[in-house]
Parts: structure tokens; sequence; C-alpha cells
């Protein structure tokens, strides 16, 4: 029993280092997730559905090669089909 509850344990706290570390690149840096993959993209590069382990982002960015740098300009963070947190457009430099 506890050798399964150790398993456990540390498989829960991988996710929350993936799922923490792609928060950080999306919220906070304005970057594309680094663990997730893009199933529903645009033409752009960048934008589009982004789906992790029991977590998603819609994504809509600047990723057009003449945008520089590129970035995230607006998203919306799903946890188990829940959207839990939306980041606001931001205005370009």
């Amino acid at each position: 029993m506890m050798k399964w509850t150790k398993i456990l344990l540390i498989c829960l706290c991988i996710w929350l280092v993936i799922t923490a570390a792609d928060l950080v690149r999306v919220a906070g840096m304005r970057e594309k997730p680094i663990f997730c993959v893009n199933v529903f993209g645009a033409d752009d590069g960048g934008s589009g559905t982004y789906i992790g382990l029991l977590y998603h982002y819609t994504i809509r960015g600047d990723f057009m090669p003449e945008d520089v740098p590129p970035h995230v300009i607006e998203y919306t963070w799903h946890l188990c089909g829940i959207p839990i947190l939306h980041g606001e457009p931001i205005m370009k430099d």
C-alpha cells in the first residue's frame, strides 16, 4: 500500500511541475506552452488549442515572422475542461 502511495505522490508532483511550467510560460512570459500539443492550430504558426494532461489552453497570438518577438496576446486556461484563468488581450508596444 505504501509503495503505491509514493508512486502516486511522485506522479502528482511531476504533473504539478509540468502544469506550472506551462502556466508560467503562457501567463507570465506570454509564450507558447512546451508540454502541450497544438491540435487545432491557426495558420499564424502558434494560435489555437494546446492540449496537455488534464488541462488545455486556447491561445490567440502574434506568431507571424514579422511579429518580433512572437507572443501570446490572449489565452484561456482550462483545467479538466473548466475555464480557470483568462488572460486579457495585451497591446503591442
